[in-house]
C-alpha cells in the first residue's frame, strides 16, 4: 500500500540542497529524508541551474587566472588545469574586464618564458578529484 503524499516543506528542500552540496548522492539523500529518489532528483533540478553549475574560484585561482590570461596564456590550458570549461574562463574575464595580451610570435623566447612562468605557477593547483597529468604542448 502506498504512503499518502505529503508536500515537501521549504525546510526539507533546503536540507536536501545542503546534503547535496556536502557531497551526498541522491540515493543517500533519499534514505536520509525518507523521500523517493525521483522526488529528490526533481527538487534538485531547479536549483541546480542556479547553484551547482556556478564555478567558484579561490583567491589563489583568481590571481593565477588573471596573470595567465593577461599574459596571453591559452584559455583551454587554464580551463583544463581548473577542471572547468573555456567559457567559464571567458565569462570570468569578461565580468572582470580583463584585457588579453595577444602574442604576435608565441615562439619568441621572451614570450615563451613569460607564458611558461605563468603556466608553471598556475599549474601548481590540481583540480579537485582529477587524476590526469597535465602536459603542455
Amino acid at each position: 500500500m502506498r504512503k499518502p503524499y505529503e508536500r515537501m516543506t521549504a525546510e526539507e528542500k533546503n536540507r536536501m540542497i545542503a546534503l547535496y552540496q556536502e557531497g551526498k548522492t541522491v540515493s543517500q539523500i533519499a534514505q536520509i529524508t525518507g523521500r523517493s529518489y525521483t522526488a529528490i532528483q526533481y527538487q534538485l533540478k531547479i536549483p541546480k541551474k542556479r547553484i551547482f553549475q556556478l564555478k567558484v574560484f579561490t583567491p589563489e585561482e583568481i590571481s593565477r587566472i588573471e596573470e595567465c590570461y593577461e599574459k596571453g596564456g591559452r584559455v583551454s590550458d587554464l580551463a583544463k588545469a581548473l577542471g572547468c570549461c573555456r567559457n567559464t574562463i571567458y565569462n570570468y574575464a569578461q565580468r572582470k574586464h580583463l584585457q588579453r595580451k595577444y602574442v604576435k610570435n608565441p615562439k619568441s623566447p621572451e614570450a615563451m618564458k613569460a607564458l611558461d612562468k605563468a603556466l608553471d605557477r598556475f599549474l601548481e593547483i590540481e583540480p579537485p578529484g582529477s587524476s590526469w597529468n597535465f602536459v603542455r604542448r
